[in-house]
């Protein structure tokens, strides 16, 4: 499995561009997600953004795995990061995690969907638009999650 993180909000790529490490086991692609997704099996998306784009269904504690049947030039697959309960305001509770363990528990649950849904995922490339899982803002601590969750499903 291979990860390409984007990022489209101009302000936050030179963070993402400047976070990134030698070796770190990812592509980074910046733009849309139309110009980022080329090679793309697999989006990794919020819920709601699933629910209003693909249909999905939310599921506390679940994530989705669904179809893109748009033509929208995201991948062909889409899986939805399992939802968590949100406060009075919307805001998500994360059920005590910090913003780390959070990530880490929505690509672990993301990722366990879709190899439920397509196998073995090896040679599976999985995009993580930043901005469509509510990251954007701390890309920072988001690559090294990203990093941790990818080399530990590598050495499943």
């Amino acid at each position: 499995m291979k990860f390409v993180v984007a990022i489209g909000i101009e302000d936050c790529v030179q963070d993402v561009l400047d976070a990134v490490r030698p070796g770190y086991p990812f592509e980074v692609r910046s733009g849309p997600v139309k110009n980022t997704a080329a090679g793309c099996d697999a989006e990794l998306i919020s819920f709601p953004l699933a629910a209003e784009r693909y249909g999905a269904d939310p599921k506390k504690h679940v994530a989705q795995v669904l179809s893109n049947p748009r033509n929208d030039g995201a991948p062909a697959i889409v899986v939805a990061i399992p939802p968590l309960e949100v406060d009075a305001t919307g805001k998500p509770m994360a059920q005590g995690m910090d913003t780390d363990e959070w990530l880490a528990w929505a690509l672990n649950g993301a990722l366990e969907a879709l190899h439920d849904s397509v196998g073995d995922l090896d040679g599976v490339t999985v995009l993580l638009y930043l901005e469509a899982v509510g990251m954007a803002g701390r890309a920072r601590k988001a690559l090294d999650v990203i990093e941790s969750v990818g080399l530990s499903w590598k050495n499943r």
